[in-house]
């Protein structure tokens, strides 16, 4: 039996999400996680079909960093 979570973060069109760190059973998966940003949201299906099993046997956590920030402009 698979288990899996799926992680559905949406935010507002002009605000943009930026990964800033991310590990799944310790083992770093930042570029993989930012590649599931499409435009406003973040859709990731968690289990350990993403990067295989690290820790068989052992309880995995994701943990992601990320912060939300909206394009400013200078006028001058």
């Amino acid at each position: 039996m698979k288990i899996y979570i799926e992680l559905e973060l949406y935010t507002q069109k002009e605000i943009k999400m930026k990964i800033l760190s991310a590990t799944y059973g310790g083992q770093p998966i930042t570029e993989l996680i930012s590649s599931k940003i499409s435009g406003d949201k973040l859709l990731l299906k968690v289990n350990n079909d993403m990067i295989g099993d690290p820790q068989p046997g052992t309880l995995k956590y994701l943990e992601i960093q990320f912060v939300l920030y909206q394009n400013l402009t200078q006028i001058s």
